[in-house]
This record gives structure tokens, sequence and C-alpha cells, in this order.
């Protein structure tokens, strides 16, 4: 058999084995393999795969977000507040000439008709004691209302009494500040009123940008949390507070990551409270023009289910509280920039860029060059061992 030719058979051989069993590597799936898997009917995780069209992009930019005053309202600024049990209060009692409490040495300045009781705290049944008015229930009322039972009680013991009653010592409305603050503890309201910020700064304020720390207000069995950023940008998101709400404070900074066919595979920091799919992709470094599908840019994310059920009316994926959903982008259209400009990234998501078909036909290409090389050095190897053998 003539060698040249048997080697030649077996680069053939040897070049068809390479295309048929060689797995060219990849940075992800390609554009093909993500749209052929968003069947319902093929294994693994479903998912709902929507191109970002403008009506999509609507859909998206009012997605309703957690908002402090959706949740709990403003309720037309700080309520009446009202004593608790601890809380230390002030009685004064005048009269309009001398008489019950105006008389010898019970008044504390002769001559004035008055006399101011020395401060008491309100005891676990909720009741202070007033001089012949016997004990008067203070829990749960406002200090006008406790003044007005006084002198219901004392009408007819003394001349025309009046009575004021003030808070000493505030131990019942209180709110608790928490998380990153320079001071976390406990915090008596203010008798106006006091707001989510003010009482965030009573504590020291937050110690890192207002962009990556957020606040969560727990009221009862609801809560609610945004951004500190948004509550300084949108005013009735500076919500009155309540007696024992609790306020933490969280430095979170809002990260994605990107993958694929971008100038750099990295997790990234948002820098700034809000992200376009466009920003997101120029601080990955933009696409690769060598590898890059401007078809194929994919934005993955779980999304609440009221999102997709506008979107997707019909999926079947409606069924769990958070969907998982794959944005696709298309640059090669006139408005692409425009919707990737109008697409906020939010927290977690995941930027993939997929590589163009040509890139793996390229590879191949490569990987075919470099074996024929290798093939055609053996076979003037062999040439030569034949020649010198005098075959």
């Amino acid at each position: 058999m003539n060698l040249s030719r048997c080697t030649k058979s077996f680069a053939l051989i040897l070049l068809a084995g390479v295309a048929g069993c060689v797995s060219l590597p990849t940075t992800g799936p390609s554009t093909q393999t993500i749209v052929r898997s968003a069947s319902y009917n093929t294994a693994g995780l479903k998912y709902e795969l929507i191109d970002l069209m403008p009506e999509v992009a609507t859909v998206l930019s009012h997605h309703a977000s957690s908002s402090l005053y959706g949740r709990f309202g403003s309720r037309g600024g700080a309520d009446d507040q009202r004593i608790g049990i601890g809380d230390v209060v002030n009685v004064s009692i005048f009269e309009a000439g001398p008489g019950l409490f105006a008389s010898g040495s019970t008044a504390t300045n002769p001559g004035s008709n008055s006399v101011v009781l020395p401060p008491q705290a309100v005891d676990r049944t909720g009741m202070i004691s007033i001089p012949y008015a016997d004990r008067v229930k203070a829990v749960g009322r406002t200090p006008y209302e406790i003044q007005r039972t006084i002198q219901e009680r004392l009408k007819d013991k003394a001349i025309e009494p009046q009575a004021i009653v003030t808070v000493a010592q505030n131990r019942s409305n209180l709110v608790t500040v928490t998380g990153d603050v320079k001071t976390a503890g406990q915090y008596p309201m203010s008798l106006v009123g006091t707001r989510l910020l003010d009482m965030i700064a009573t504590a020291g304020g937050a110690q890192h940008e207002p962009y990556e720390t957020f606040v969560r207000v727990n009221r009862g069995p609801e809560t609610a949390v945004v951004s500190l950023s948004r509550i300084v940008r949108e005013d009735r998101e500076n919500i009155f507070l309540r007696p024992k709400d609790t306020v933490v404070v969280t430095h979170d900074p809002q990260t994605f990551t990107a993958f694929g066919a971008a100038g750099r595979n990295d997790t990234f920091e948002f820098e700034y409270e809000q992200l376009s799919a466009a920003e997101a992709l120029g601080k990955a470094g933009g696409l690769l023009d060598s590898r890059a599908n401007p078809k194929g840019i994919f934005i993955y994310r779980y999304e609440p289910r009221d999102i997709v059920a506008r979107l997707r009316p019909e999926s079947p994926l409606l069924d769990r509280e958070s969907v998982p959903v794959i944005y696709r982008i298309d640059l090669t259209k006139a408005d692409g920039f425009f919707l990737a400009q109008s697409m906020k990234i939010r927290d977690k998501d995941l930027v993939y860029i997929a590589n163009a078909d040509t890139v793996q036909l390229l590879k191949f290409l490569q990987i075919l060059a470099t074996t024929n090389s290798a093939v055609v050095g053996a076979v003037g190897t062999t040439n030569t061992v034949s020649t010198v053998g005098g075959f």
C-alpha cells in the first residue's frame, strides 16, 4: 500500500472524528438553545422567554416595587399620642378662687389657687392617682382626655377646677431604630409627629450612601422595604412613624452579573439607585465585536407573578409566586438601544451575551487547521523515514 495515500486517508478519518466528537468550548448556551429550551415540553427548569418590545418595557416601567406609602400611607400626618404604661406624667390643677387645692400649705405656690402634683408613672394597671378624684385611667388616652376626666371628678369639690396633663417622660411612644446607623436604640416620638428621615437622623444617620442603603419599617405584622435614596427623593415615602414601629437600616449594595461575550465577566455594583440595561452593558465592557451576537442579549431574573400575568396571561407558570423569566434584547433593531435604556436592571439580575453563530464555526475551523498541520507534519515525517529506509 502507498504509505502517503494511507497517511492522507488517516488524516481524513481523524478530521471526521474531530468534526463529530469534539465538544467546542463556549461561555454559555447559544441563542438557539435558549429559544428552543423555552418550550414548555422540554425537560429542565421551565421559564418564560419574552422579547423586549415597547409594550413590555411599558409594563416593566410601571412595576410596583415595595412602597412605604403604599403599605402604610401617611394617614394625614401624626396620630394623637396616647399615654402608655411606664410614661411619667405631670398634673397641674387650677381653681377659680381659694378652695380645695389653694388653702394653707397644700398649695405649691400660696395665693396662686393651683397645685402641681408630683410626677408619677402610669402603673401596670394603666392608672394614675389624683387627690380627691381617686384613680384615673391614663393608658390609651390622650392628655386632653385625662384632663377632662379629672375636671369632671373635681367639679363638685373644687371651684371651677381646670387640669393640665403633660408627659414628662415618654417611655411607651418609642420607635426602635437598628441596623446600619451610628447609634441604634429606642427613641421617643415628637408630639407633633416624627417622620422616618427625622428618626434615622436622631439615630445618627445611615453609614453608607443612600443608593446602597435600604430601610425596612415593621409595623405589627406588616412590613415594607425601600431604598434610602427613594425616601429622600419622594416626600410621600418619608412617612410618619407610629409608636412601637421598628426601623431597620441595612447596607445592601445592589449588584448584577455579566457573562458571555462581554468585555468583562464579573459581578458589578450599581453605584447609583437605578441602572438601565444599556448602562449595565457599558459597565461590563460592552459587546465583543469578534464574538457577540447583538440579537442574543438575555436578562435572567425571577419576576413577581402579577408582572408575568400581564405579559403572558396564558403562562402555565403562574401557579408560583416568582416566575423564571428571560428577556431578550435585539440591538440590531432600530429601537433596540432605546428599549435597552428604558429597561431597568434589578438587584441580582444576570446579563448574558450569547456568541454569534459563526463563532462556533470559527472555533471548529481553528481546530481543523491545527489538526491539518499535525497531519501534514506526520506525512512529512513519514516521507522522510521512507526515503531513509529505501521504501
